[in-house]
């Protein structure tokens, strides 16, 4: 996409069909990155255009779109400066929101194995003692019959 400080300029189609806006939208430039960008990434974006315009580049970091919807939509994006004045730049946006979810999955898993696995050493601890006992009550059975039949 193609942005200046405050409005997305030109995006492919992919794009606007990703953050759910259409060509015509963009013609009129209705879509402010500012307004569709989490709060929480304002501050991050700010970084992002201080290093455009000192440096002519931004560095790749992950930034989340709010759509009309309320869905989020998270994206791994970088990008390079065009020009100075008026200030322009290029950007890319790779939609990292699956790879998101699925690293969140994987997380809520590895704890949920973490208590399995827990909850299996409280068990066994008892359990082992609980074999123990009745292998002696098993055995002491055994050895008081044999001395009842070695008596007789």
């Amino acid at each position: 996409m193609i942005c200046n400080a405050e409005r997305i300029t030109d995006a492919n189609d992919a794009f606007l069909r990703m953050i759910e806006f259409t060509r015509d939208e963009l013609r009129l430039g209705l879509i402010d990155w500012r307004e569709i960008t989490a709060p929480e990434f304002l501050e991050r974006d700010q970084k992002a255009i201080e290093q455009l315009r000192n440096y002519g580049v931004a560095l790749p970091y992950e930034k989340t779109f709010v759509l009309r919807n309320g869905k989020r939509v998270d994206f791994l994006t970088g990008a390079v400066r065009l020009s100075e004045k008026p200030f322009t730049l290029v950007s890319y946006t790779i939609d990292v929101s699956e790879a998101n979810r699925l690293r969140r999955v994987k997380h809520e898993l590895q704890a949920r194995q973490k208590v399995i696995h827990q909850l299996a050493h409280e068990l066994n601890n008892p359990l082992a003692a609980l074999t123990l006992l009745l292998h002696l009550v098993i055995t002491s059975g055994e050895l008081a019959a044999s001395a009842v039949t070695v008596s007789r």
